[in-house]
This record gives structure tokens, C-alpha cells and sequence, in this order.
């Protein structure tokens, strides 16, 4: 249940655009009138020197925008003759206010930094201005706040369950995730019914979730990244899968990840989505493990690298690795990673894997 478009605060990025020498009005137009079947949020009308032009609005309310939104916007553009949106979101990063600039897609952020190109003479270029210090920042809950929406996403049901059920399940602590669960509610993502909370609009849950696995959760579960003798992706893993059968304890997916003990271990990325649609497999393989499995791999012939083929996730929570094949993720966290990879191949994979497995 998305909020209709005169519902959402506009008026902030309309000020900050009032603000450009050649804008004397900029309001929202009252209809919204469009062909191509977008996400588009509202109709923008800007009146200048020049004339007045109507730009399709995208409003993003997370704090950054994801890679995938910017690859959308991309490809939109392909489609479309002239630069007829404009993104609005909190803070726009010089680097994907600089992709979206190459996309010809407009924007504009809470900083005032923006990208407004009007015909063929009015052009404004604002960038690396710092985002503005909020109290939503300031109450920010980081890394463990994104196992929690993670969490809603895999299975909404434990919604309507204690807390303490929720928590369990993404391995995070309980109050967390009940702050986490009172901050979607202020911002109109949940809300509640007589059988307790509910989901009000998915789309911004998933938005959430991929900029907070891309920007703040992967890089606190990143163990490193290694380079192994073999750059044969499947051989590797058959020799990791082997070398963890010979681990005391090392439980697989089909063992029982979730009894007292275990370690459990899953494949993500491109190695774990190739096993939900045989779609792309690629060079690089990702592990996830609740513990550092280094010593245990250090027979696969692994040394630390940056550009390494092997990169190792420290993951915890059950629900994590319950995925729909033996020894993968969950498909959120395979579609989240195959986004990160920012290919267009690996885009091709993650739209398989939501439109087979995670379709609402």
C-alpha cells in the first residue's frame, strides 16, 4: 500500500529547487499522466525563463540510493527521448549523482546537490555537499536494523508473534529489532492490525533492505576476500562443500543448520543463485558461514587478496540459511548480493530470482 503522491513531503526538494537562478516556480502538478507504467511517483512542474517543463518524480526515502535503482533508471533512459524525470532522495553520493547524470536522469537531494539540465540552455550541476546531520541519523540502529527488515521480508508472519520469535530468527538481539520494528512504524512502512503488525508498503521495504545490505550490513559481515589456485568456480566449491563435510560440526542445510552447535554455511551470490535458476554462474563465489571458516578452507590453497574470486560473509540468524535449495541463502540475501555485483548479468539473475521466489 503505497502513500499517494500529495501524501509524501515534497516540499524540501521544491525549496531547494526554488533556489536555482533560473527557476521562478516549481510545484507539483495536480494529475500525474504517464505511458510508460513506471514507478513514478508524482509530476513535477517547473517554470523557468525559458518555459515551463513537466518532469516524471521518483521519491526515494531511504538515506541512499541502491545500485539497482540507478541501473533501472539507466535503462529507462534507453527508452525514453530527452531527460524527462528527476529522482528525489535524502543524500545523492557524487559517484551515483554522476551515473544517474550519464542515465540523463535529473535529481535533486536534501543537501542541494542536483542535476537539472532544462533544453538546451539551462543546466544546473550542484555536487559534494555533505548530507545534512538528522535525528533519524542520529537514533541510527546500523547493521543489525537490516537483519531485522530482513527478516519481515523472508517471513511477515513472525510479525504477528513476540518479538523475542523475530529476533531469534535473525540472530540479532530483542531490542533491536523492537526499536527497528517502532522506527518502520513511524515511517508508515508497518503498520498495525488486530493481529498485530502487517506490512504497508513492500516496495520501501525492499528499498531499505538492498541500500542497507549494499551500504552498511555487507561491509560489517565482510571477512575478506580471497584468491584460491583453481579459478574454477565449481571445482572450488566442491572442494570447500568436501572440506567442510570433514569438519566436527559443521553442519550443511541438510544437516540441520538450525540445532544447538551447528555452524551452518550457505552459498549466496552468484554461486547460490545459479542454484535457484541455472540462469549465470560468473567467476566469483561468495560464502556465507557464522564463523571465520579460514582455517578450515586453508587446504583449498586460499591466500587474502582484494580482487580475489573467493569472498567469505560472516552471517548469523537461522532464517539466513534457509534457503530453497541445499546449502543456499535465502533468496533475499542471494538477490541482495547479486544487485552489490552491479553487472548486467548479475542484474538479469537477481530479476529472475525475485520474479521466481520472492514475489509478494
Amino acid at each position: 500500500m503505497d502513500m499517494k503522491p500529495e501524501s509524501r513531503d515534497f516540499e524540501p526538494y521544491l525549496v531547494r529547487l526554488r533556489q536555482l537562478p533560473f527557476v521562478r516556480r516549481a510545484a507539483l502538478h495536480p494529475n500525474l499522466t504517464t505511458t510508460y507504467g513506471g514507478p513514478e511517483d508524482g509530476l513535477l512542474e517547473l517554470t523557468t525563463s525559458g518555459g515551463t517543463y513537466r518532469l516524471l518524480i521518483e521519491y526515494r526515502s531511504s538515506a541512499r540510493l541502491s545500485v539497482a535503482t540507478v541501473a533501472r533508471l539507466s535503462r529507462v533512459a534507453e527508452h525514453e527521448m530527452g531527460s524527462n524525470r528527476i529522482v528525489l532522495s535524502p543524500h545523492i553520493p557524487s559517484a551515483l549523482g554522476a551515473r544517474l547524470d550519464e542515465t540523463g536522469t535529473n535529481f535533486v537531494d536534501l543537501s542541494g546537490n542536483c542535476r537539472l539540465h532544462l533544453g538546451e540552455s539551462m543546466v544546473a550541476w550542484v555536487e559534494g555537499r555533505r548530507r545534512p546531520h538528522s535525528h533519524e541519523q542520529s537514533r541510527s540502529l546500523g547493521a543489525a536494523a537490516f537483519q531485522v527488515m530482513f527478516g519481515v521480508l523472508a517471513s511477515p508472519r513472525l510479525l504477528a508473534g513476540p518479538v523475542r520469535a523475530l529476533a531469534t530468527a535473525v540472530g540479532v538481539g530483542k531490542s533491536v529489532t523492537a526499536l527497528t520494528l517502532g522506527r518502520l512504524q513511524e515511517a508508515g512502512v508497518l503498520g498495525r492490525s488486530r493481529n498485530g503488525l502487517i506490512v504497508l508498503r513492500r516496495g520501501e521495504l525492499i528499498e531499505r533492505w538492498i541500500v542497507g545490505y549494499q551500504t552498511v550490513l555487507r561491509p560489517r559481515l565482510l571477512m575478506g576476500r580471497y584468491r584460491s589456485a583453481t579459478t574454477d568456480a565449481p571445482k572450488l566449491e566442491q572442494t570447500i562443500e568436501a572440506l567442510a563435510a570433514n569438519v566436527e560440526g559443521m553442519h550443511t542445510q541438510a544437516d540441520d543448520s538450525n540445532s544447538g552447535g551447528a555452524r551452518p554455511w550457505a552459498w549466496g551470490g552468484a554461486a547460490g543463485g545459479y542454484r535457484l535458476t541455472h540462469h549465470f554462474r560468473g567467476a566469483a563465489t561468495v560464502l556465507h558461514t557464522t564463523e571465520d571458516p579460514y582455517a578450515w578452507i586453508a587446504p583449498a590453497q586460499i591466500i587474502p587478496a582484494r580482487d580475489g574470486n573467493l569472498t567469505i560473509l560472516r552471517t548469523t540468524g537461522a532464517l539466513a540459511y534457509q534457503g530453497v535449495v541445499t546449502n543456499t541463502m535465502h533468496p533475499w540475501w542471494i538477490y541482495a548480493e547479486l544487485l552489490t555485483a552491479d553487472g548486467d548479468r548479475e542484474r538479469e539473475a537477481a530479476a529472475e530470482i525475485r520474479e521466481q521466489f520472492l514475489e509478494d
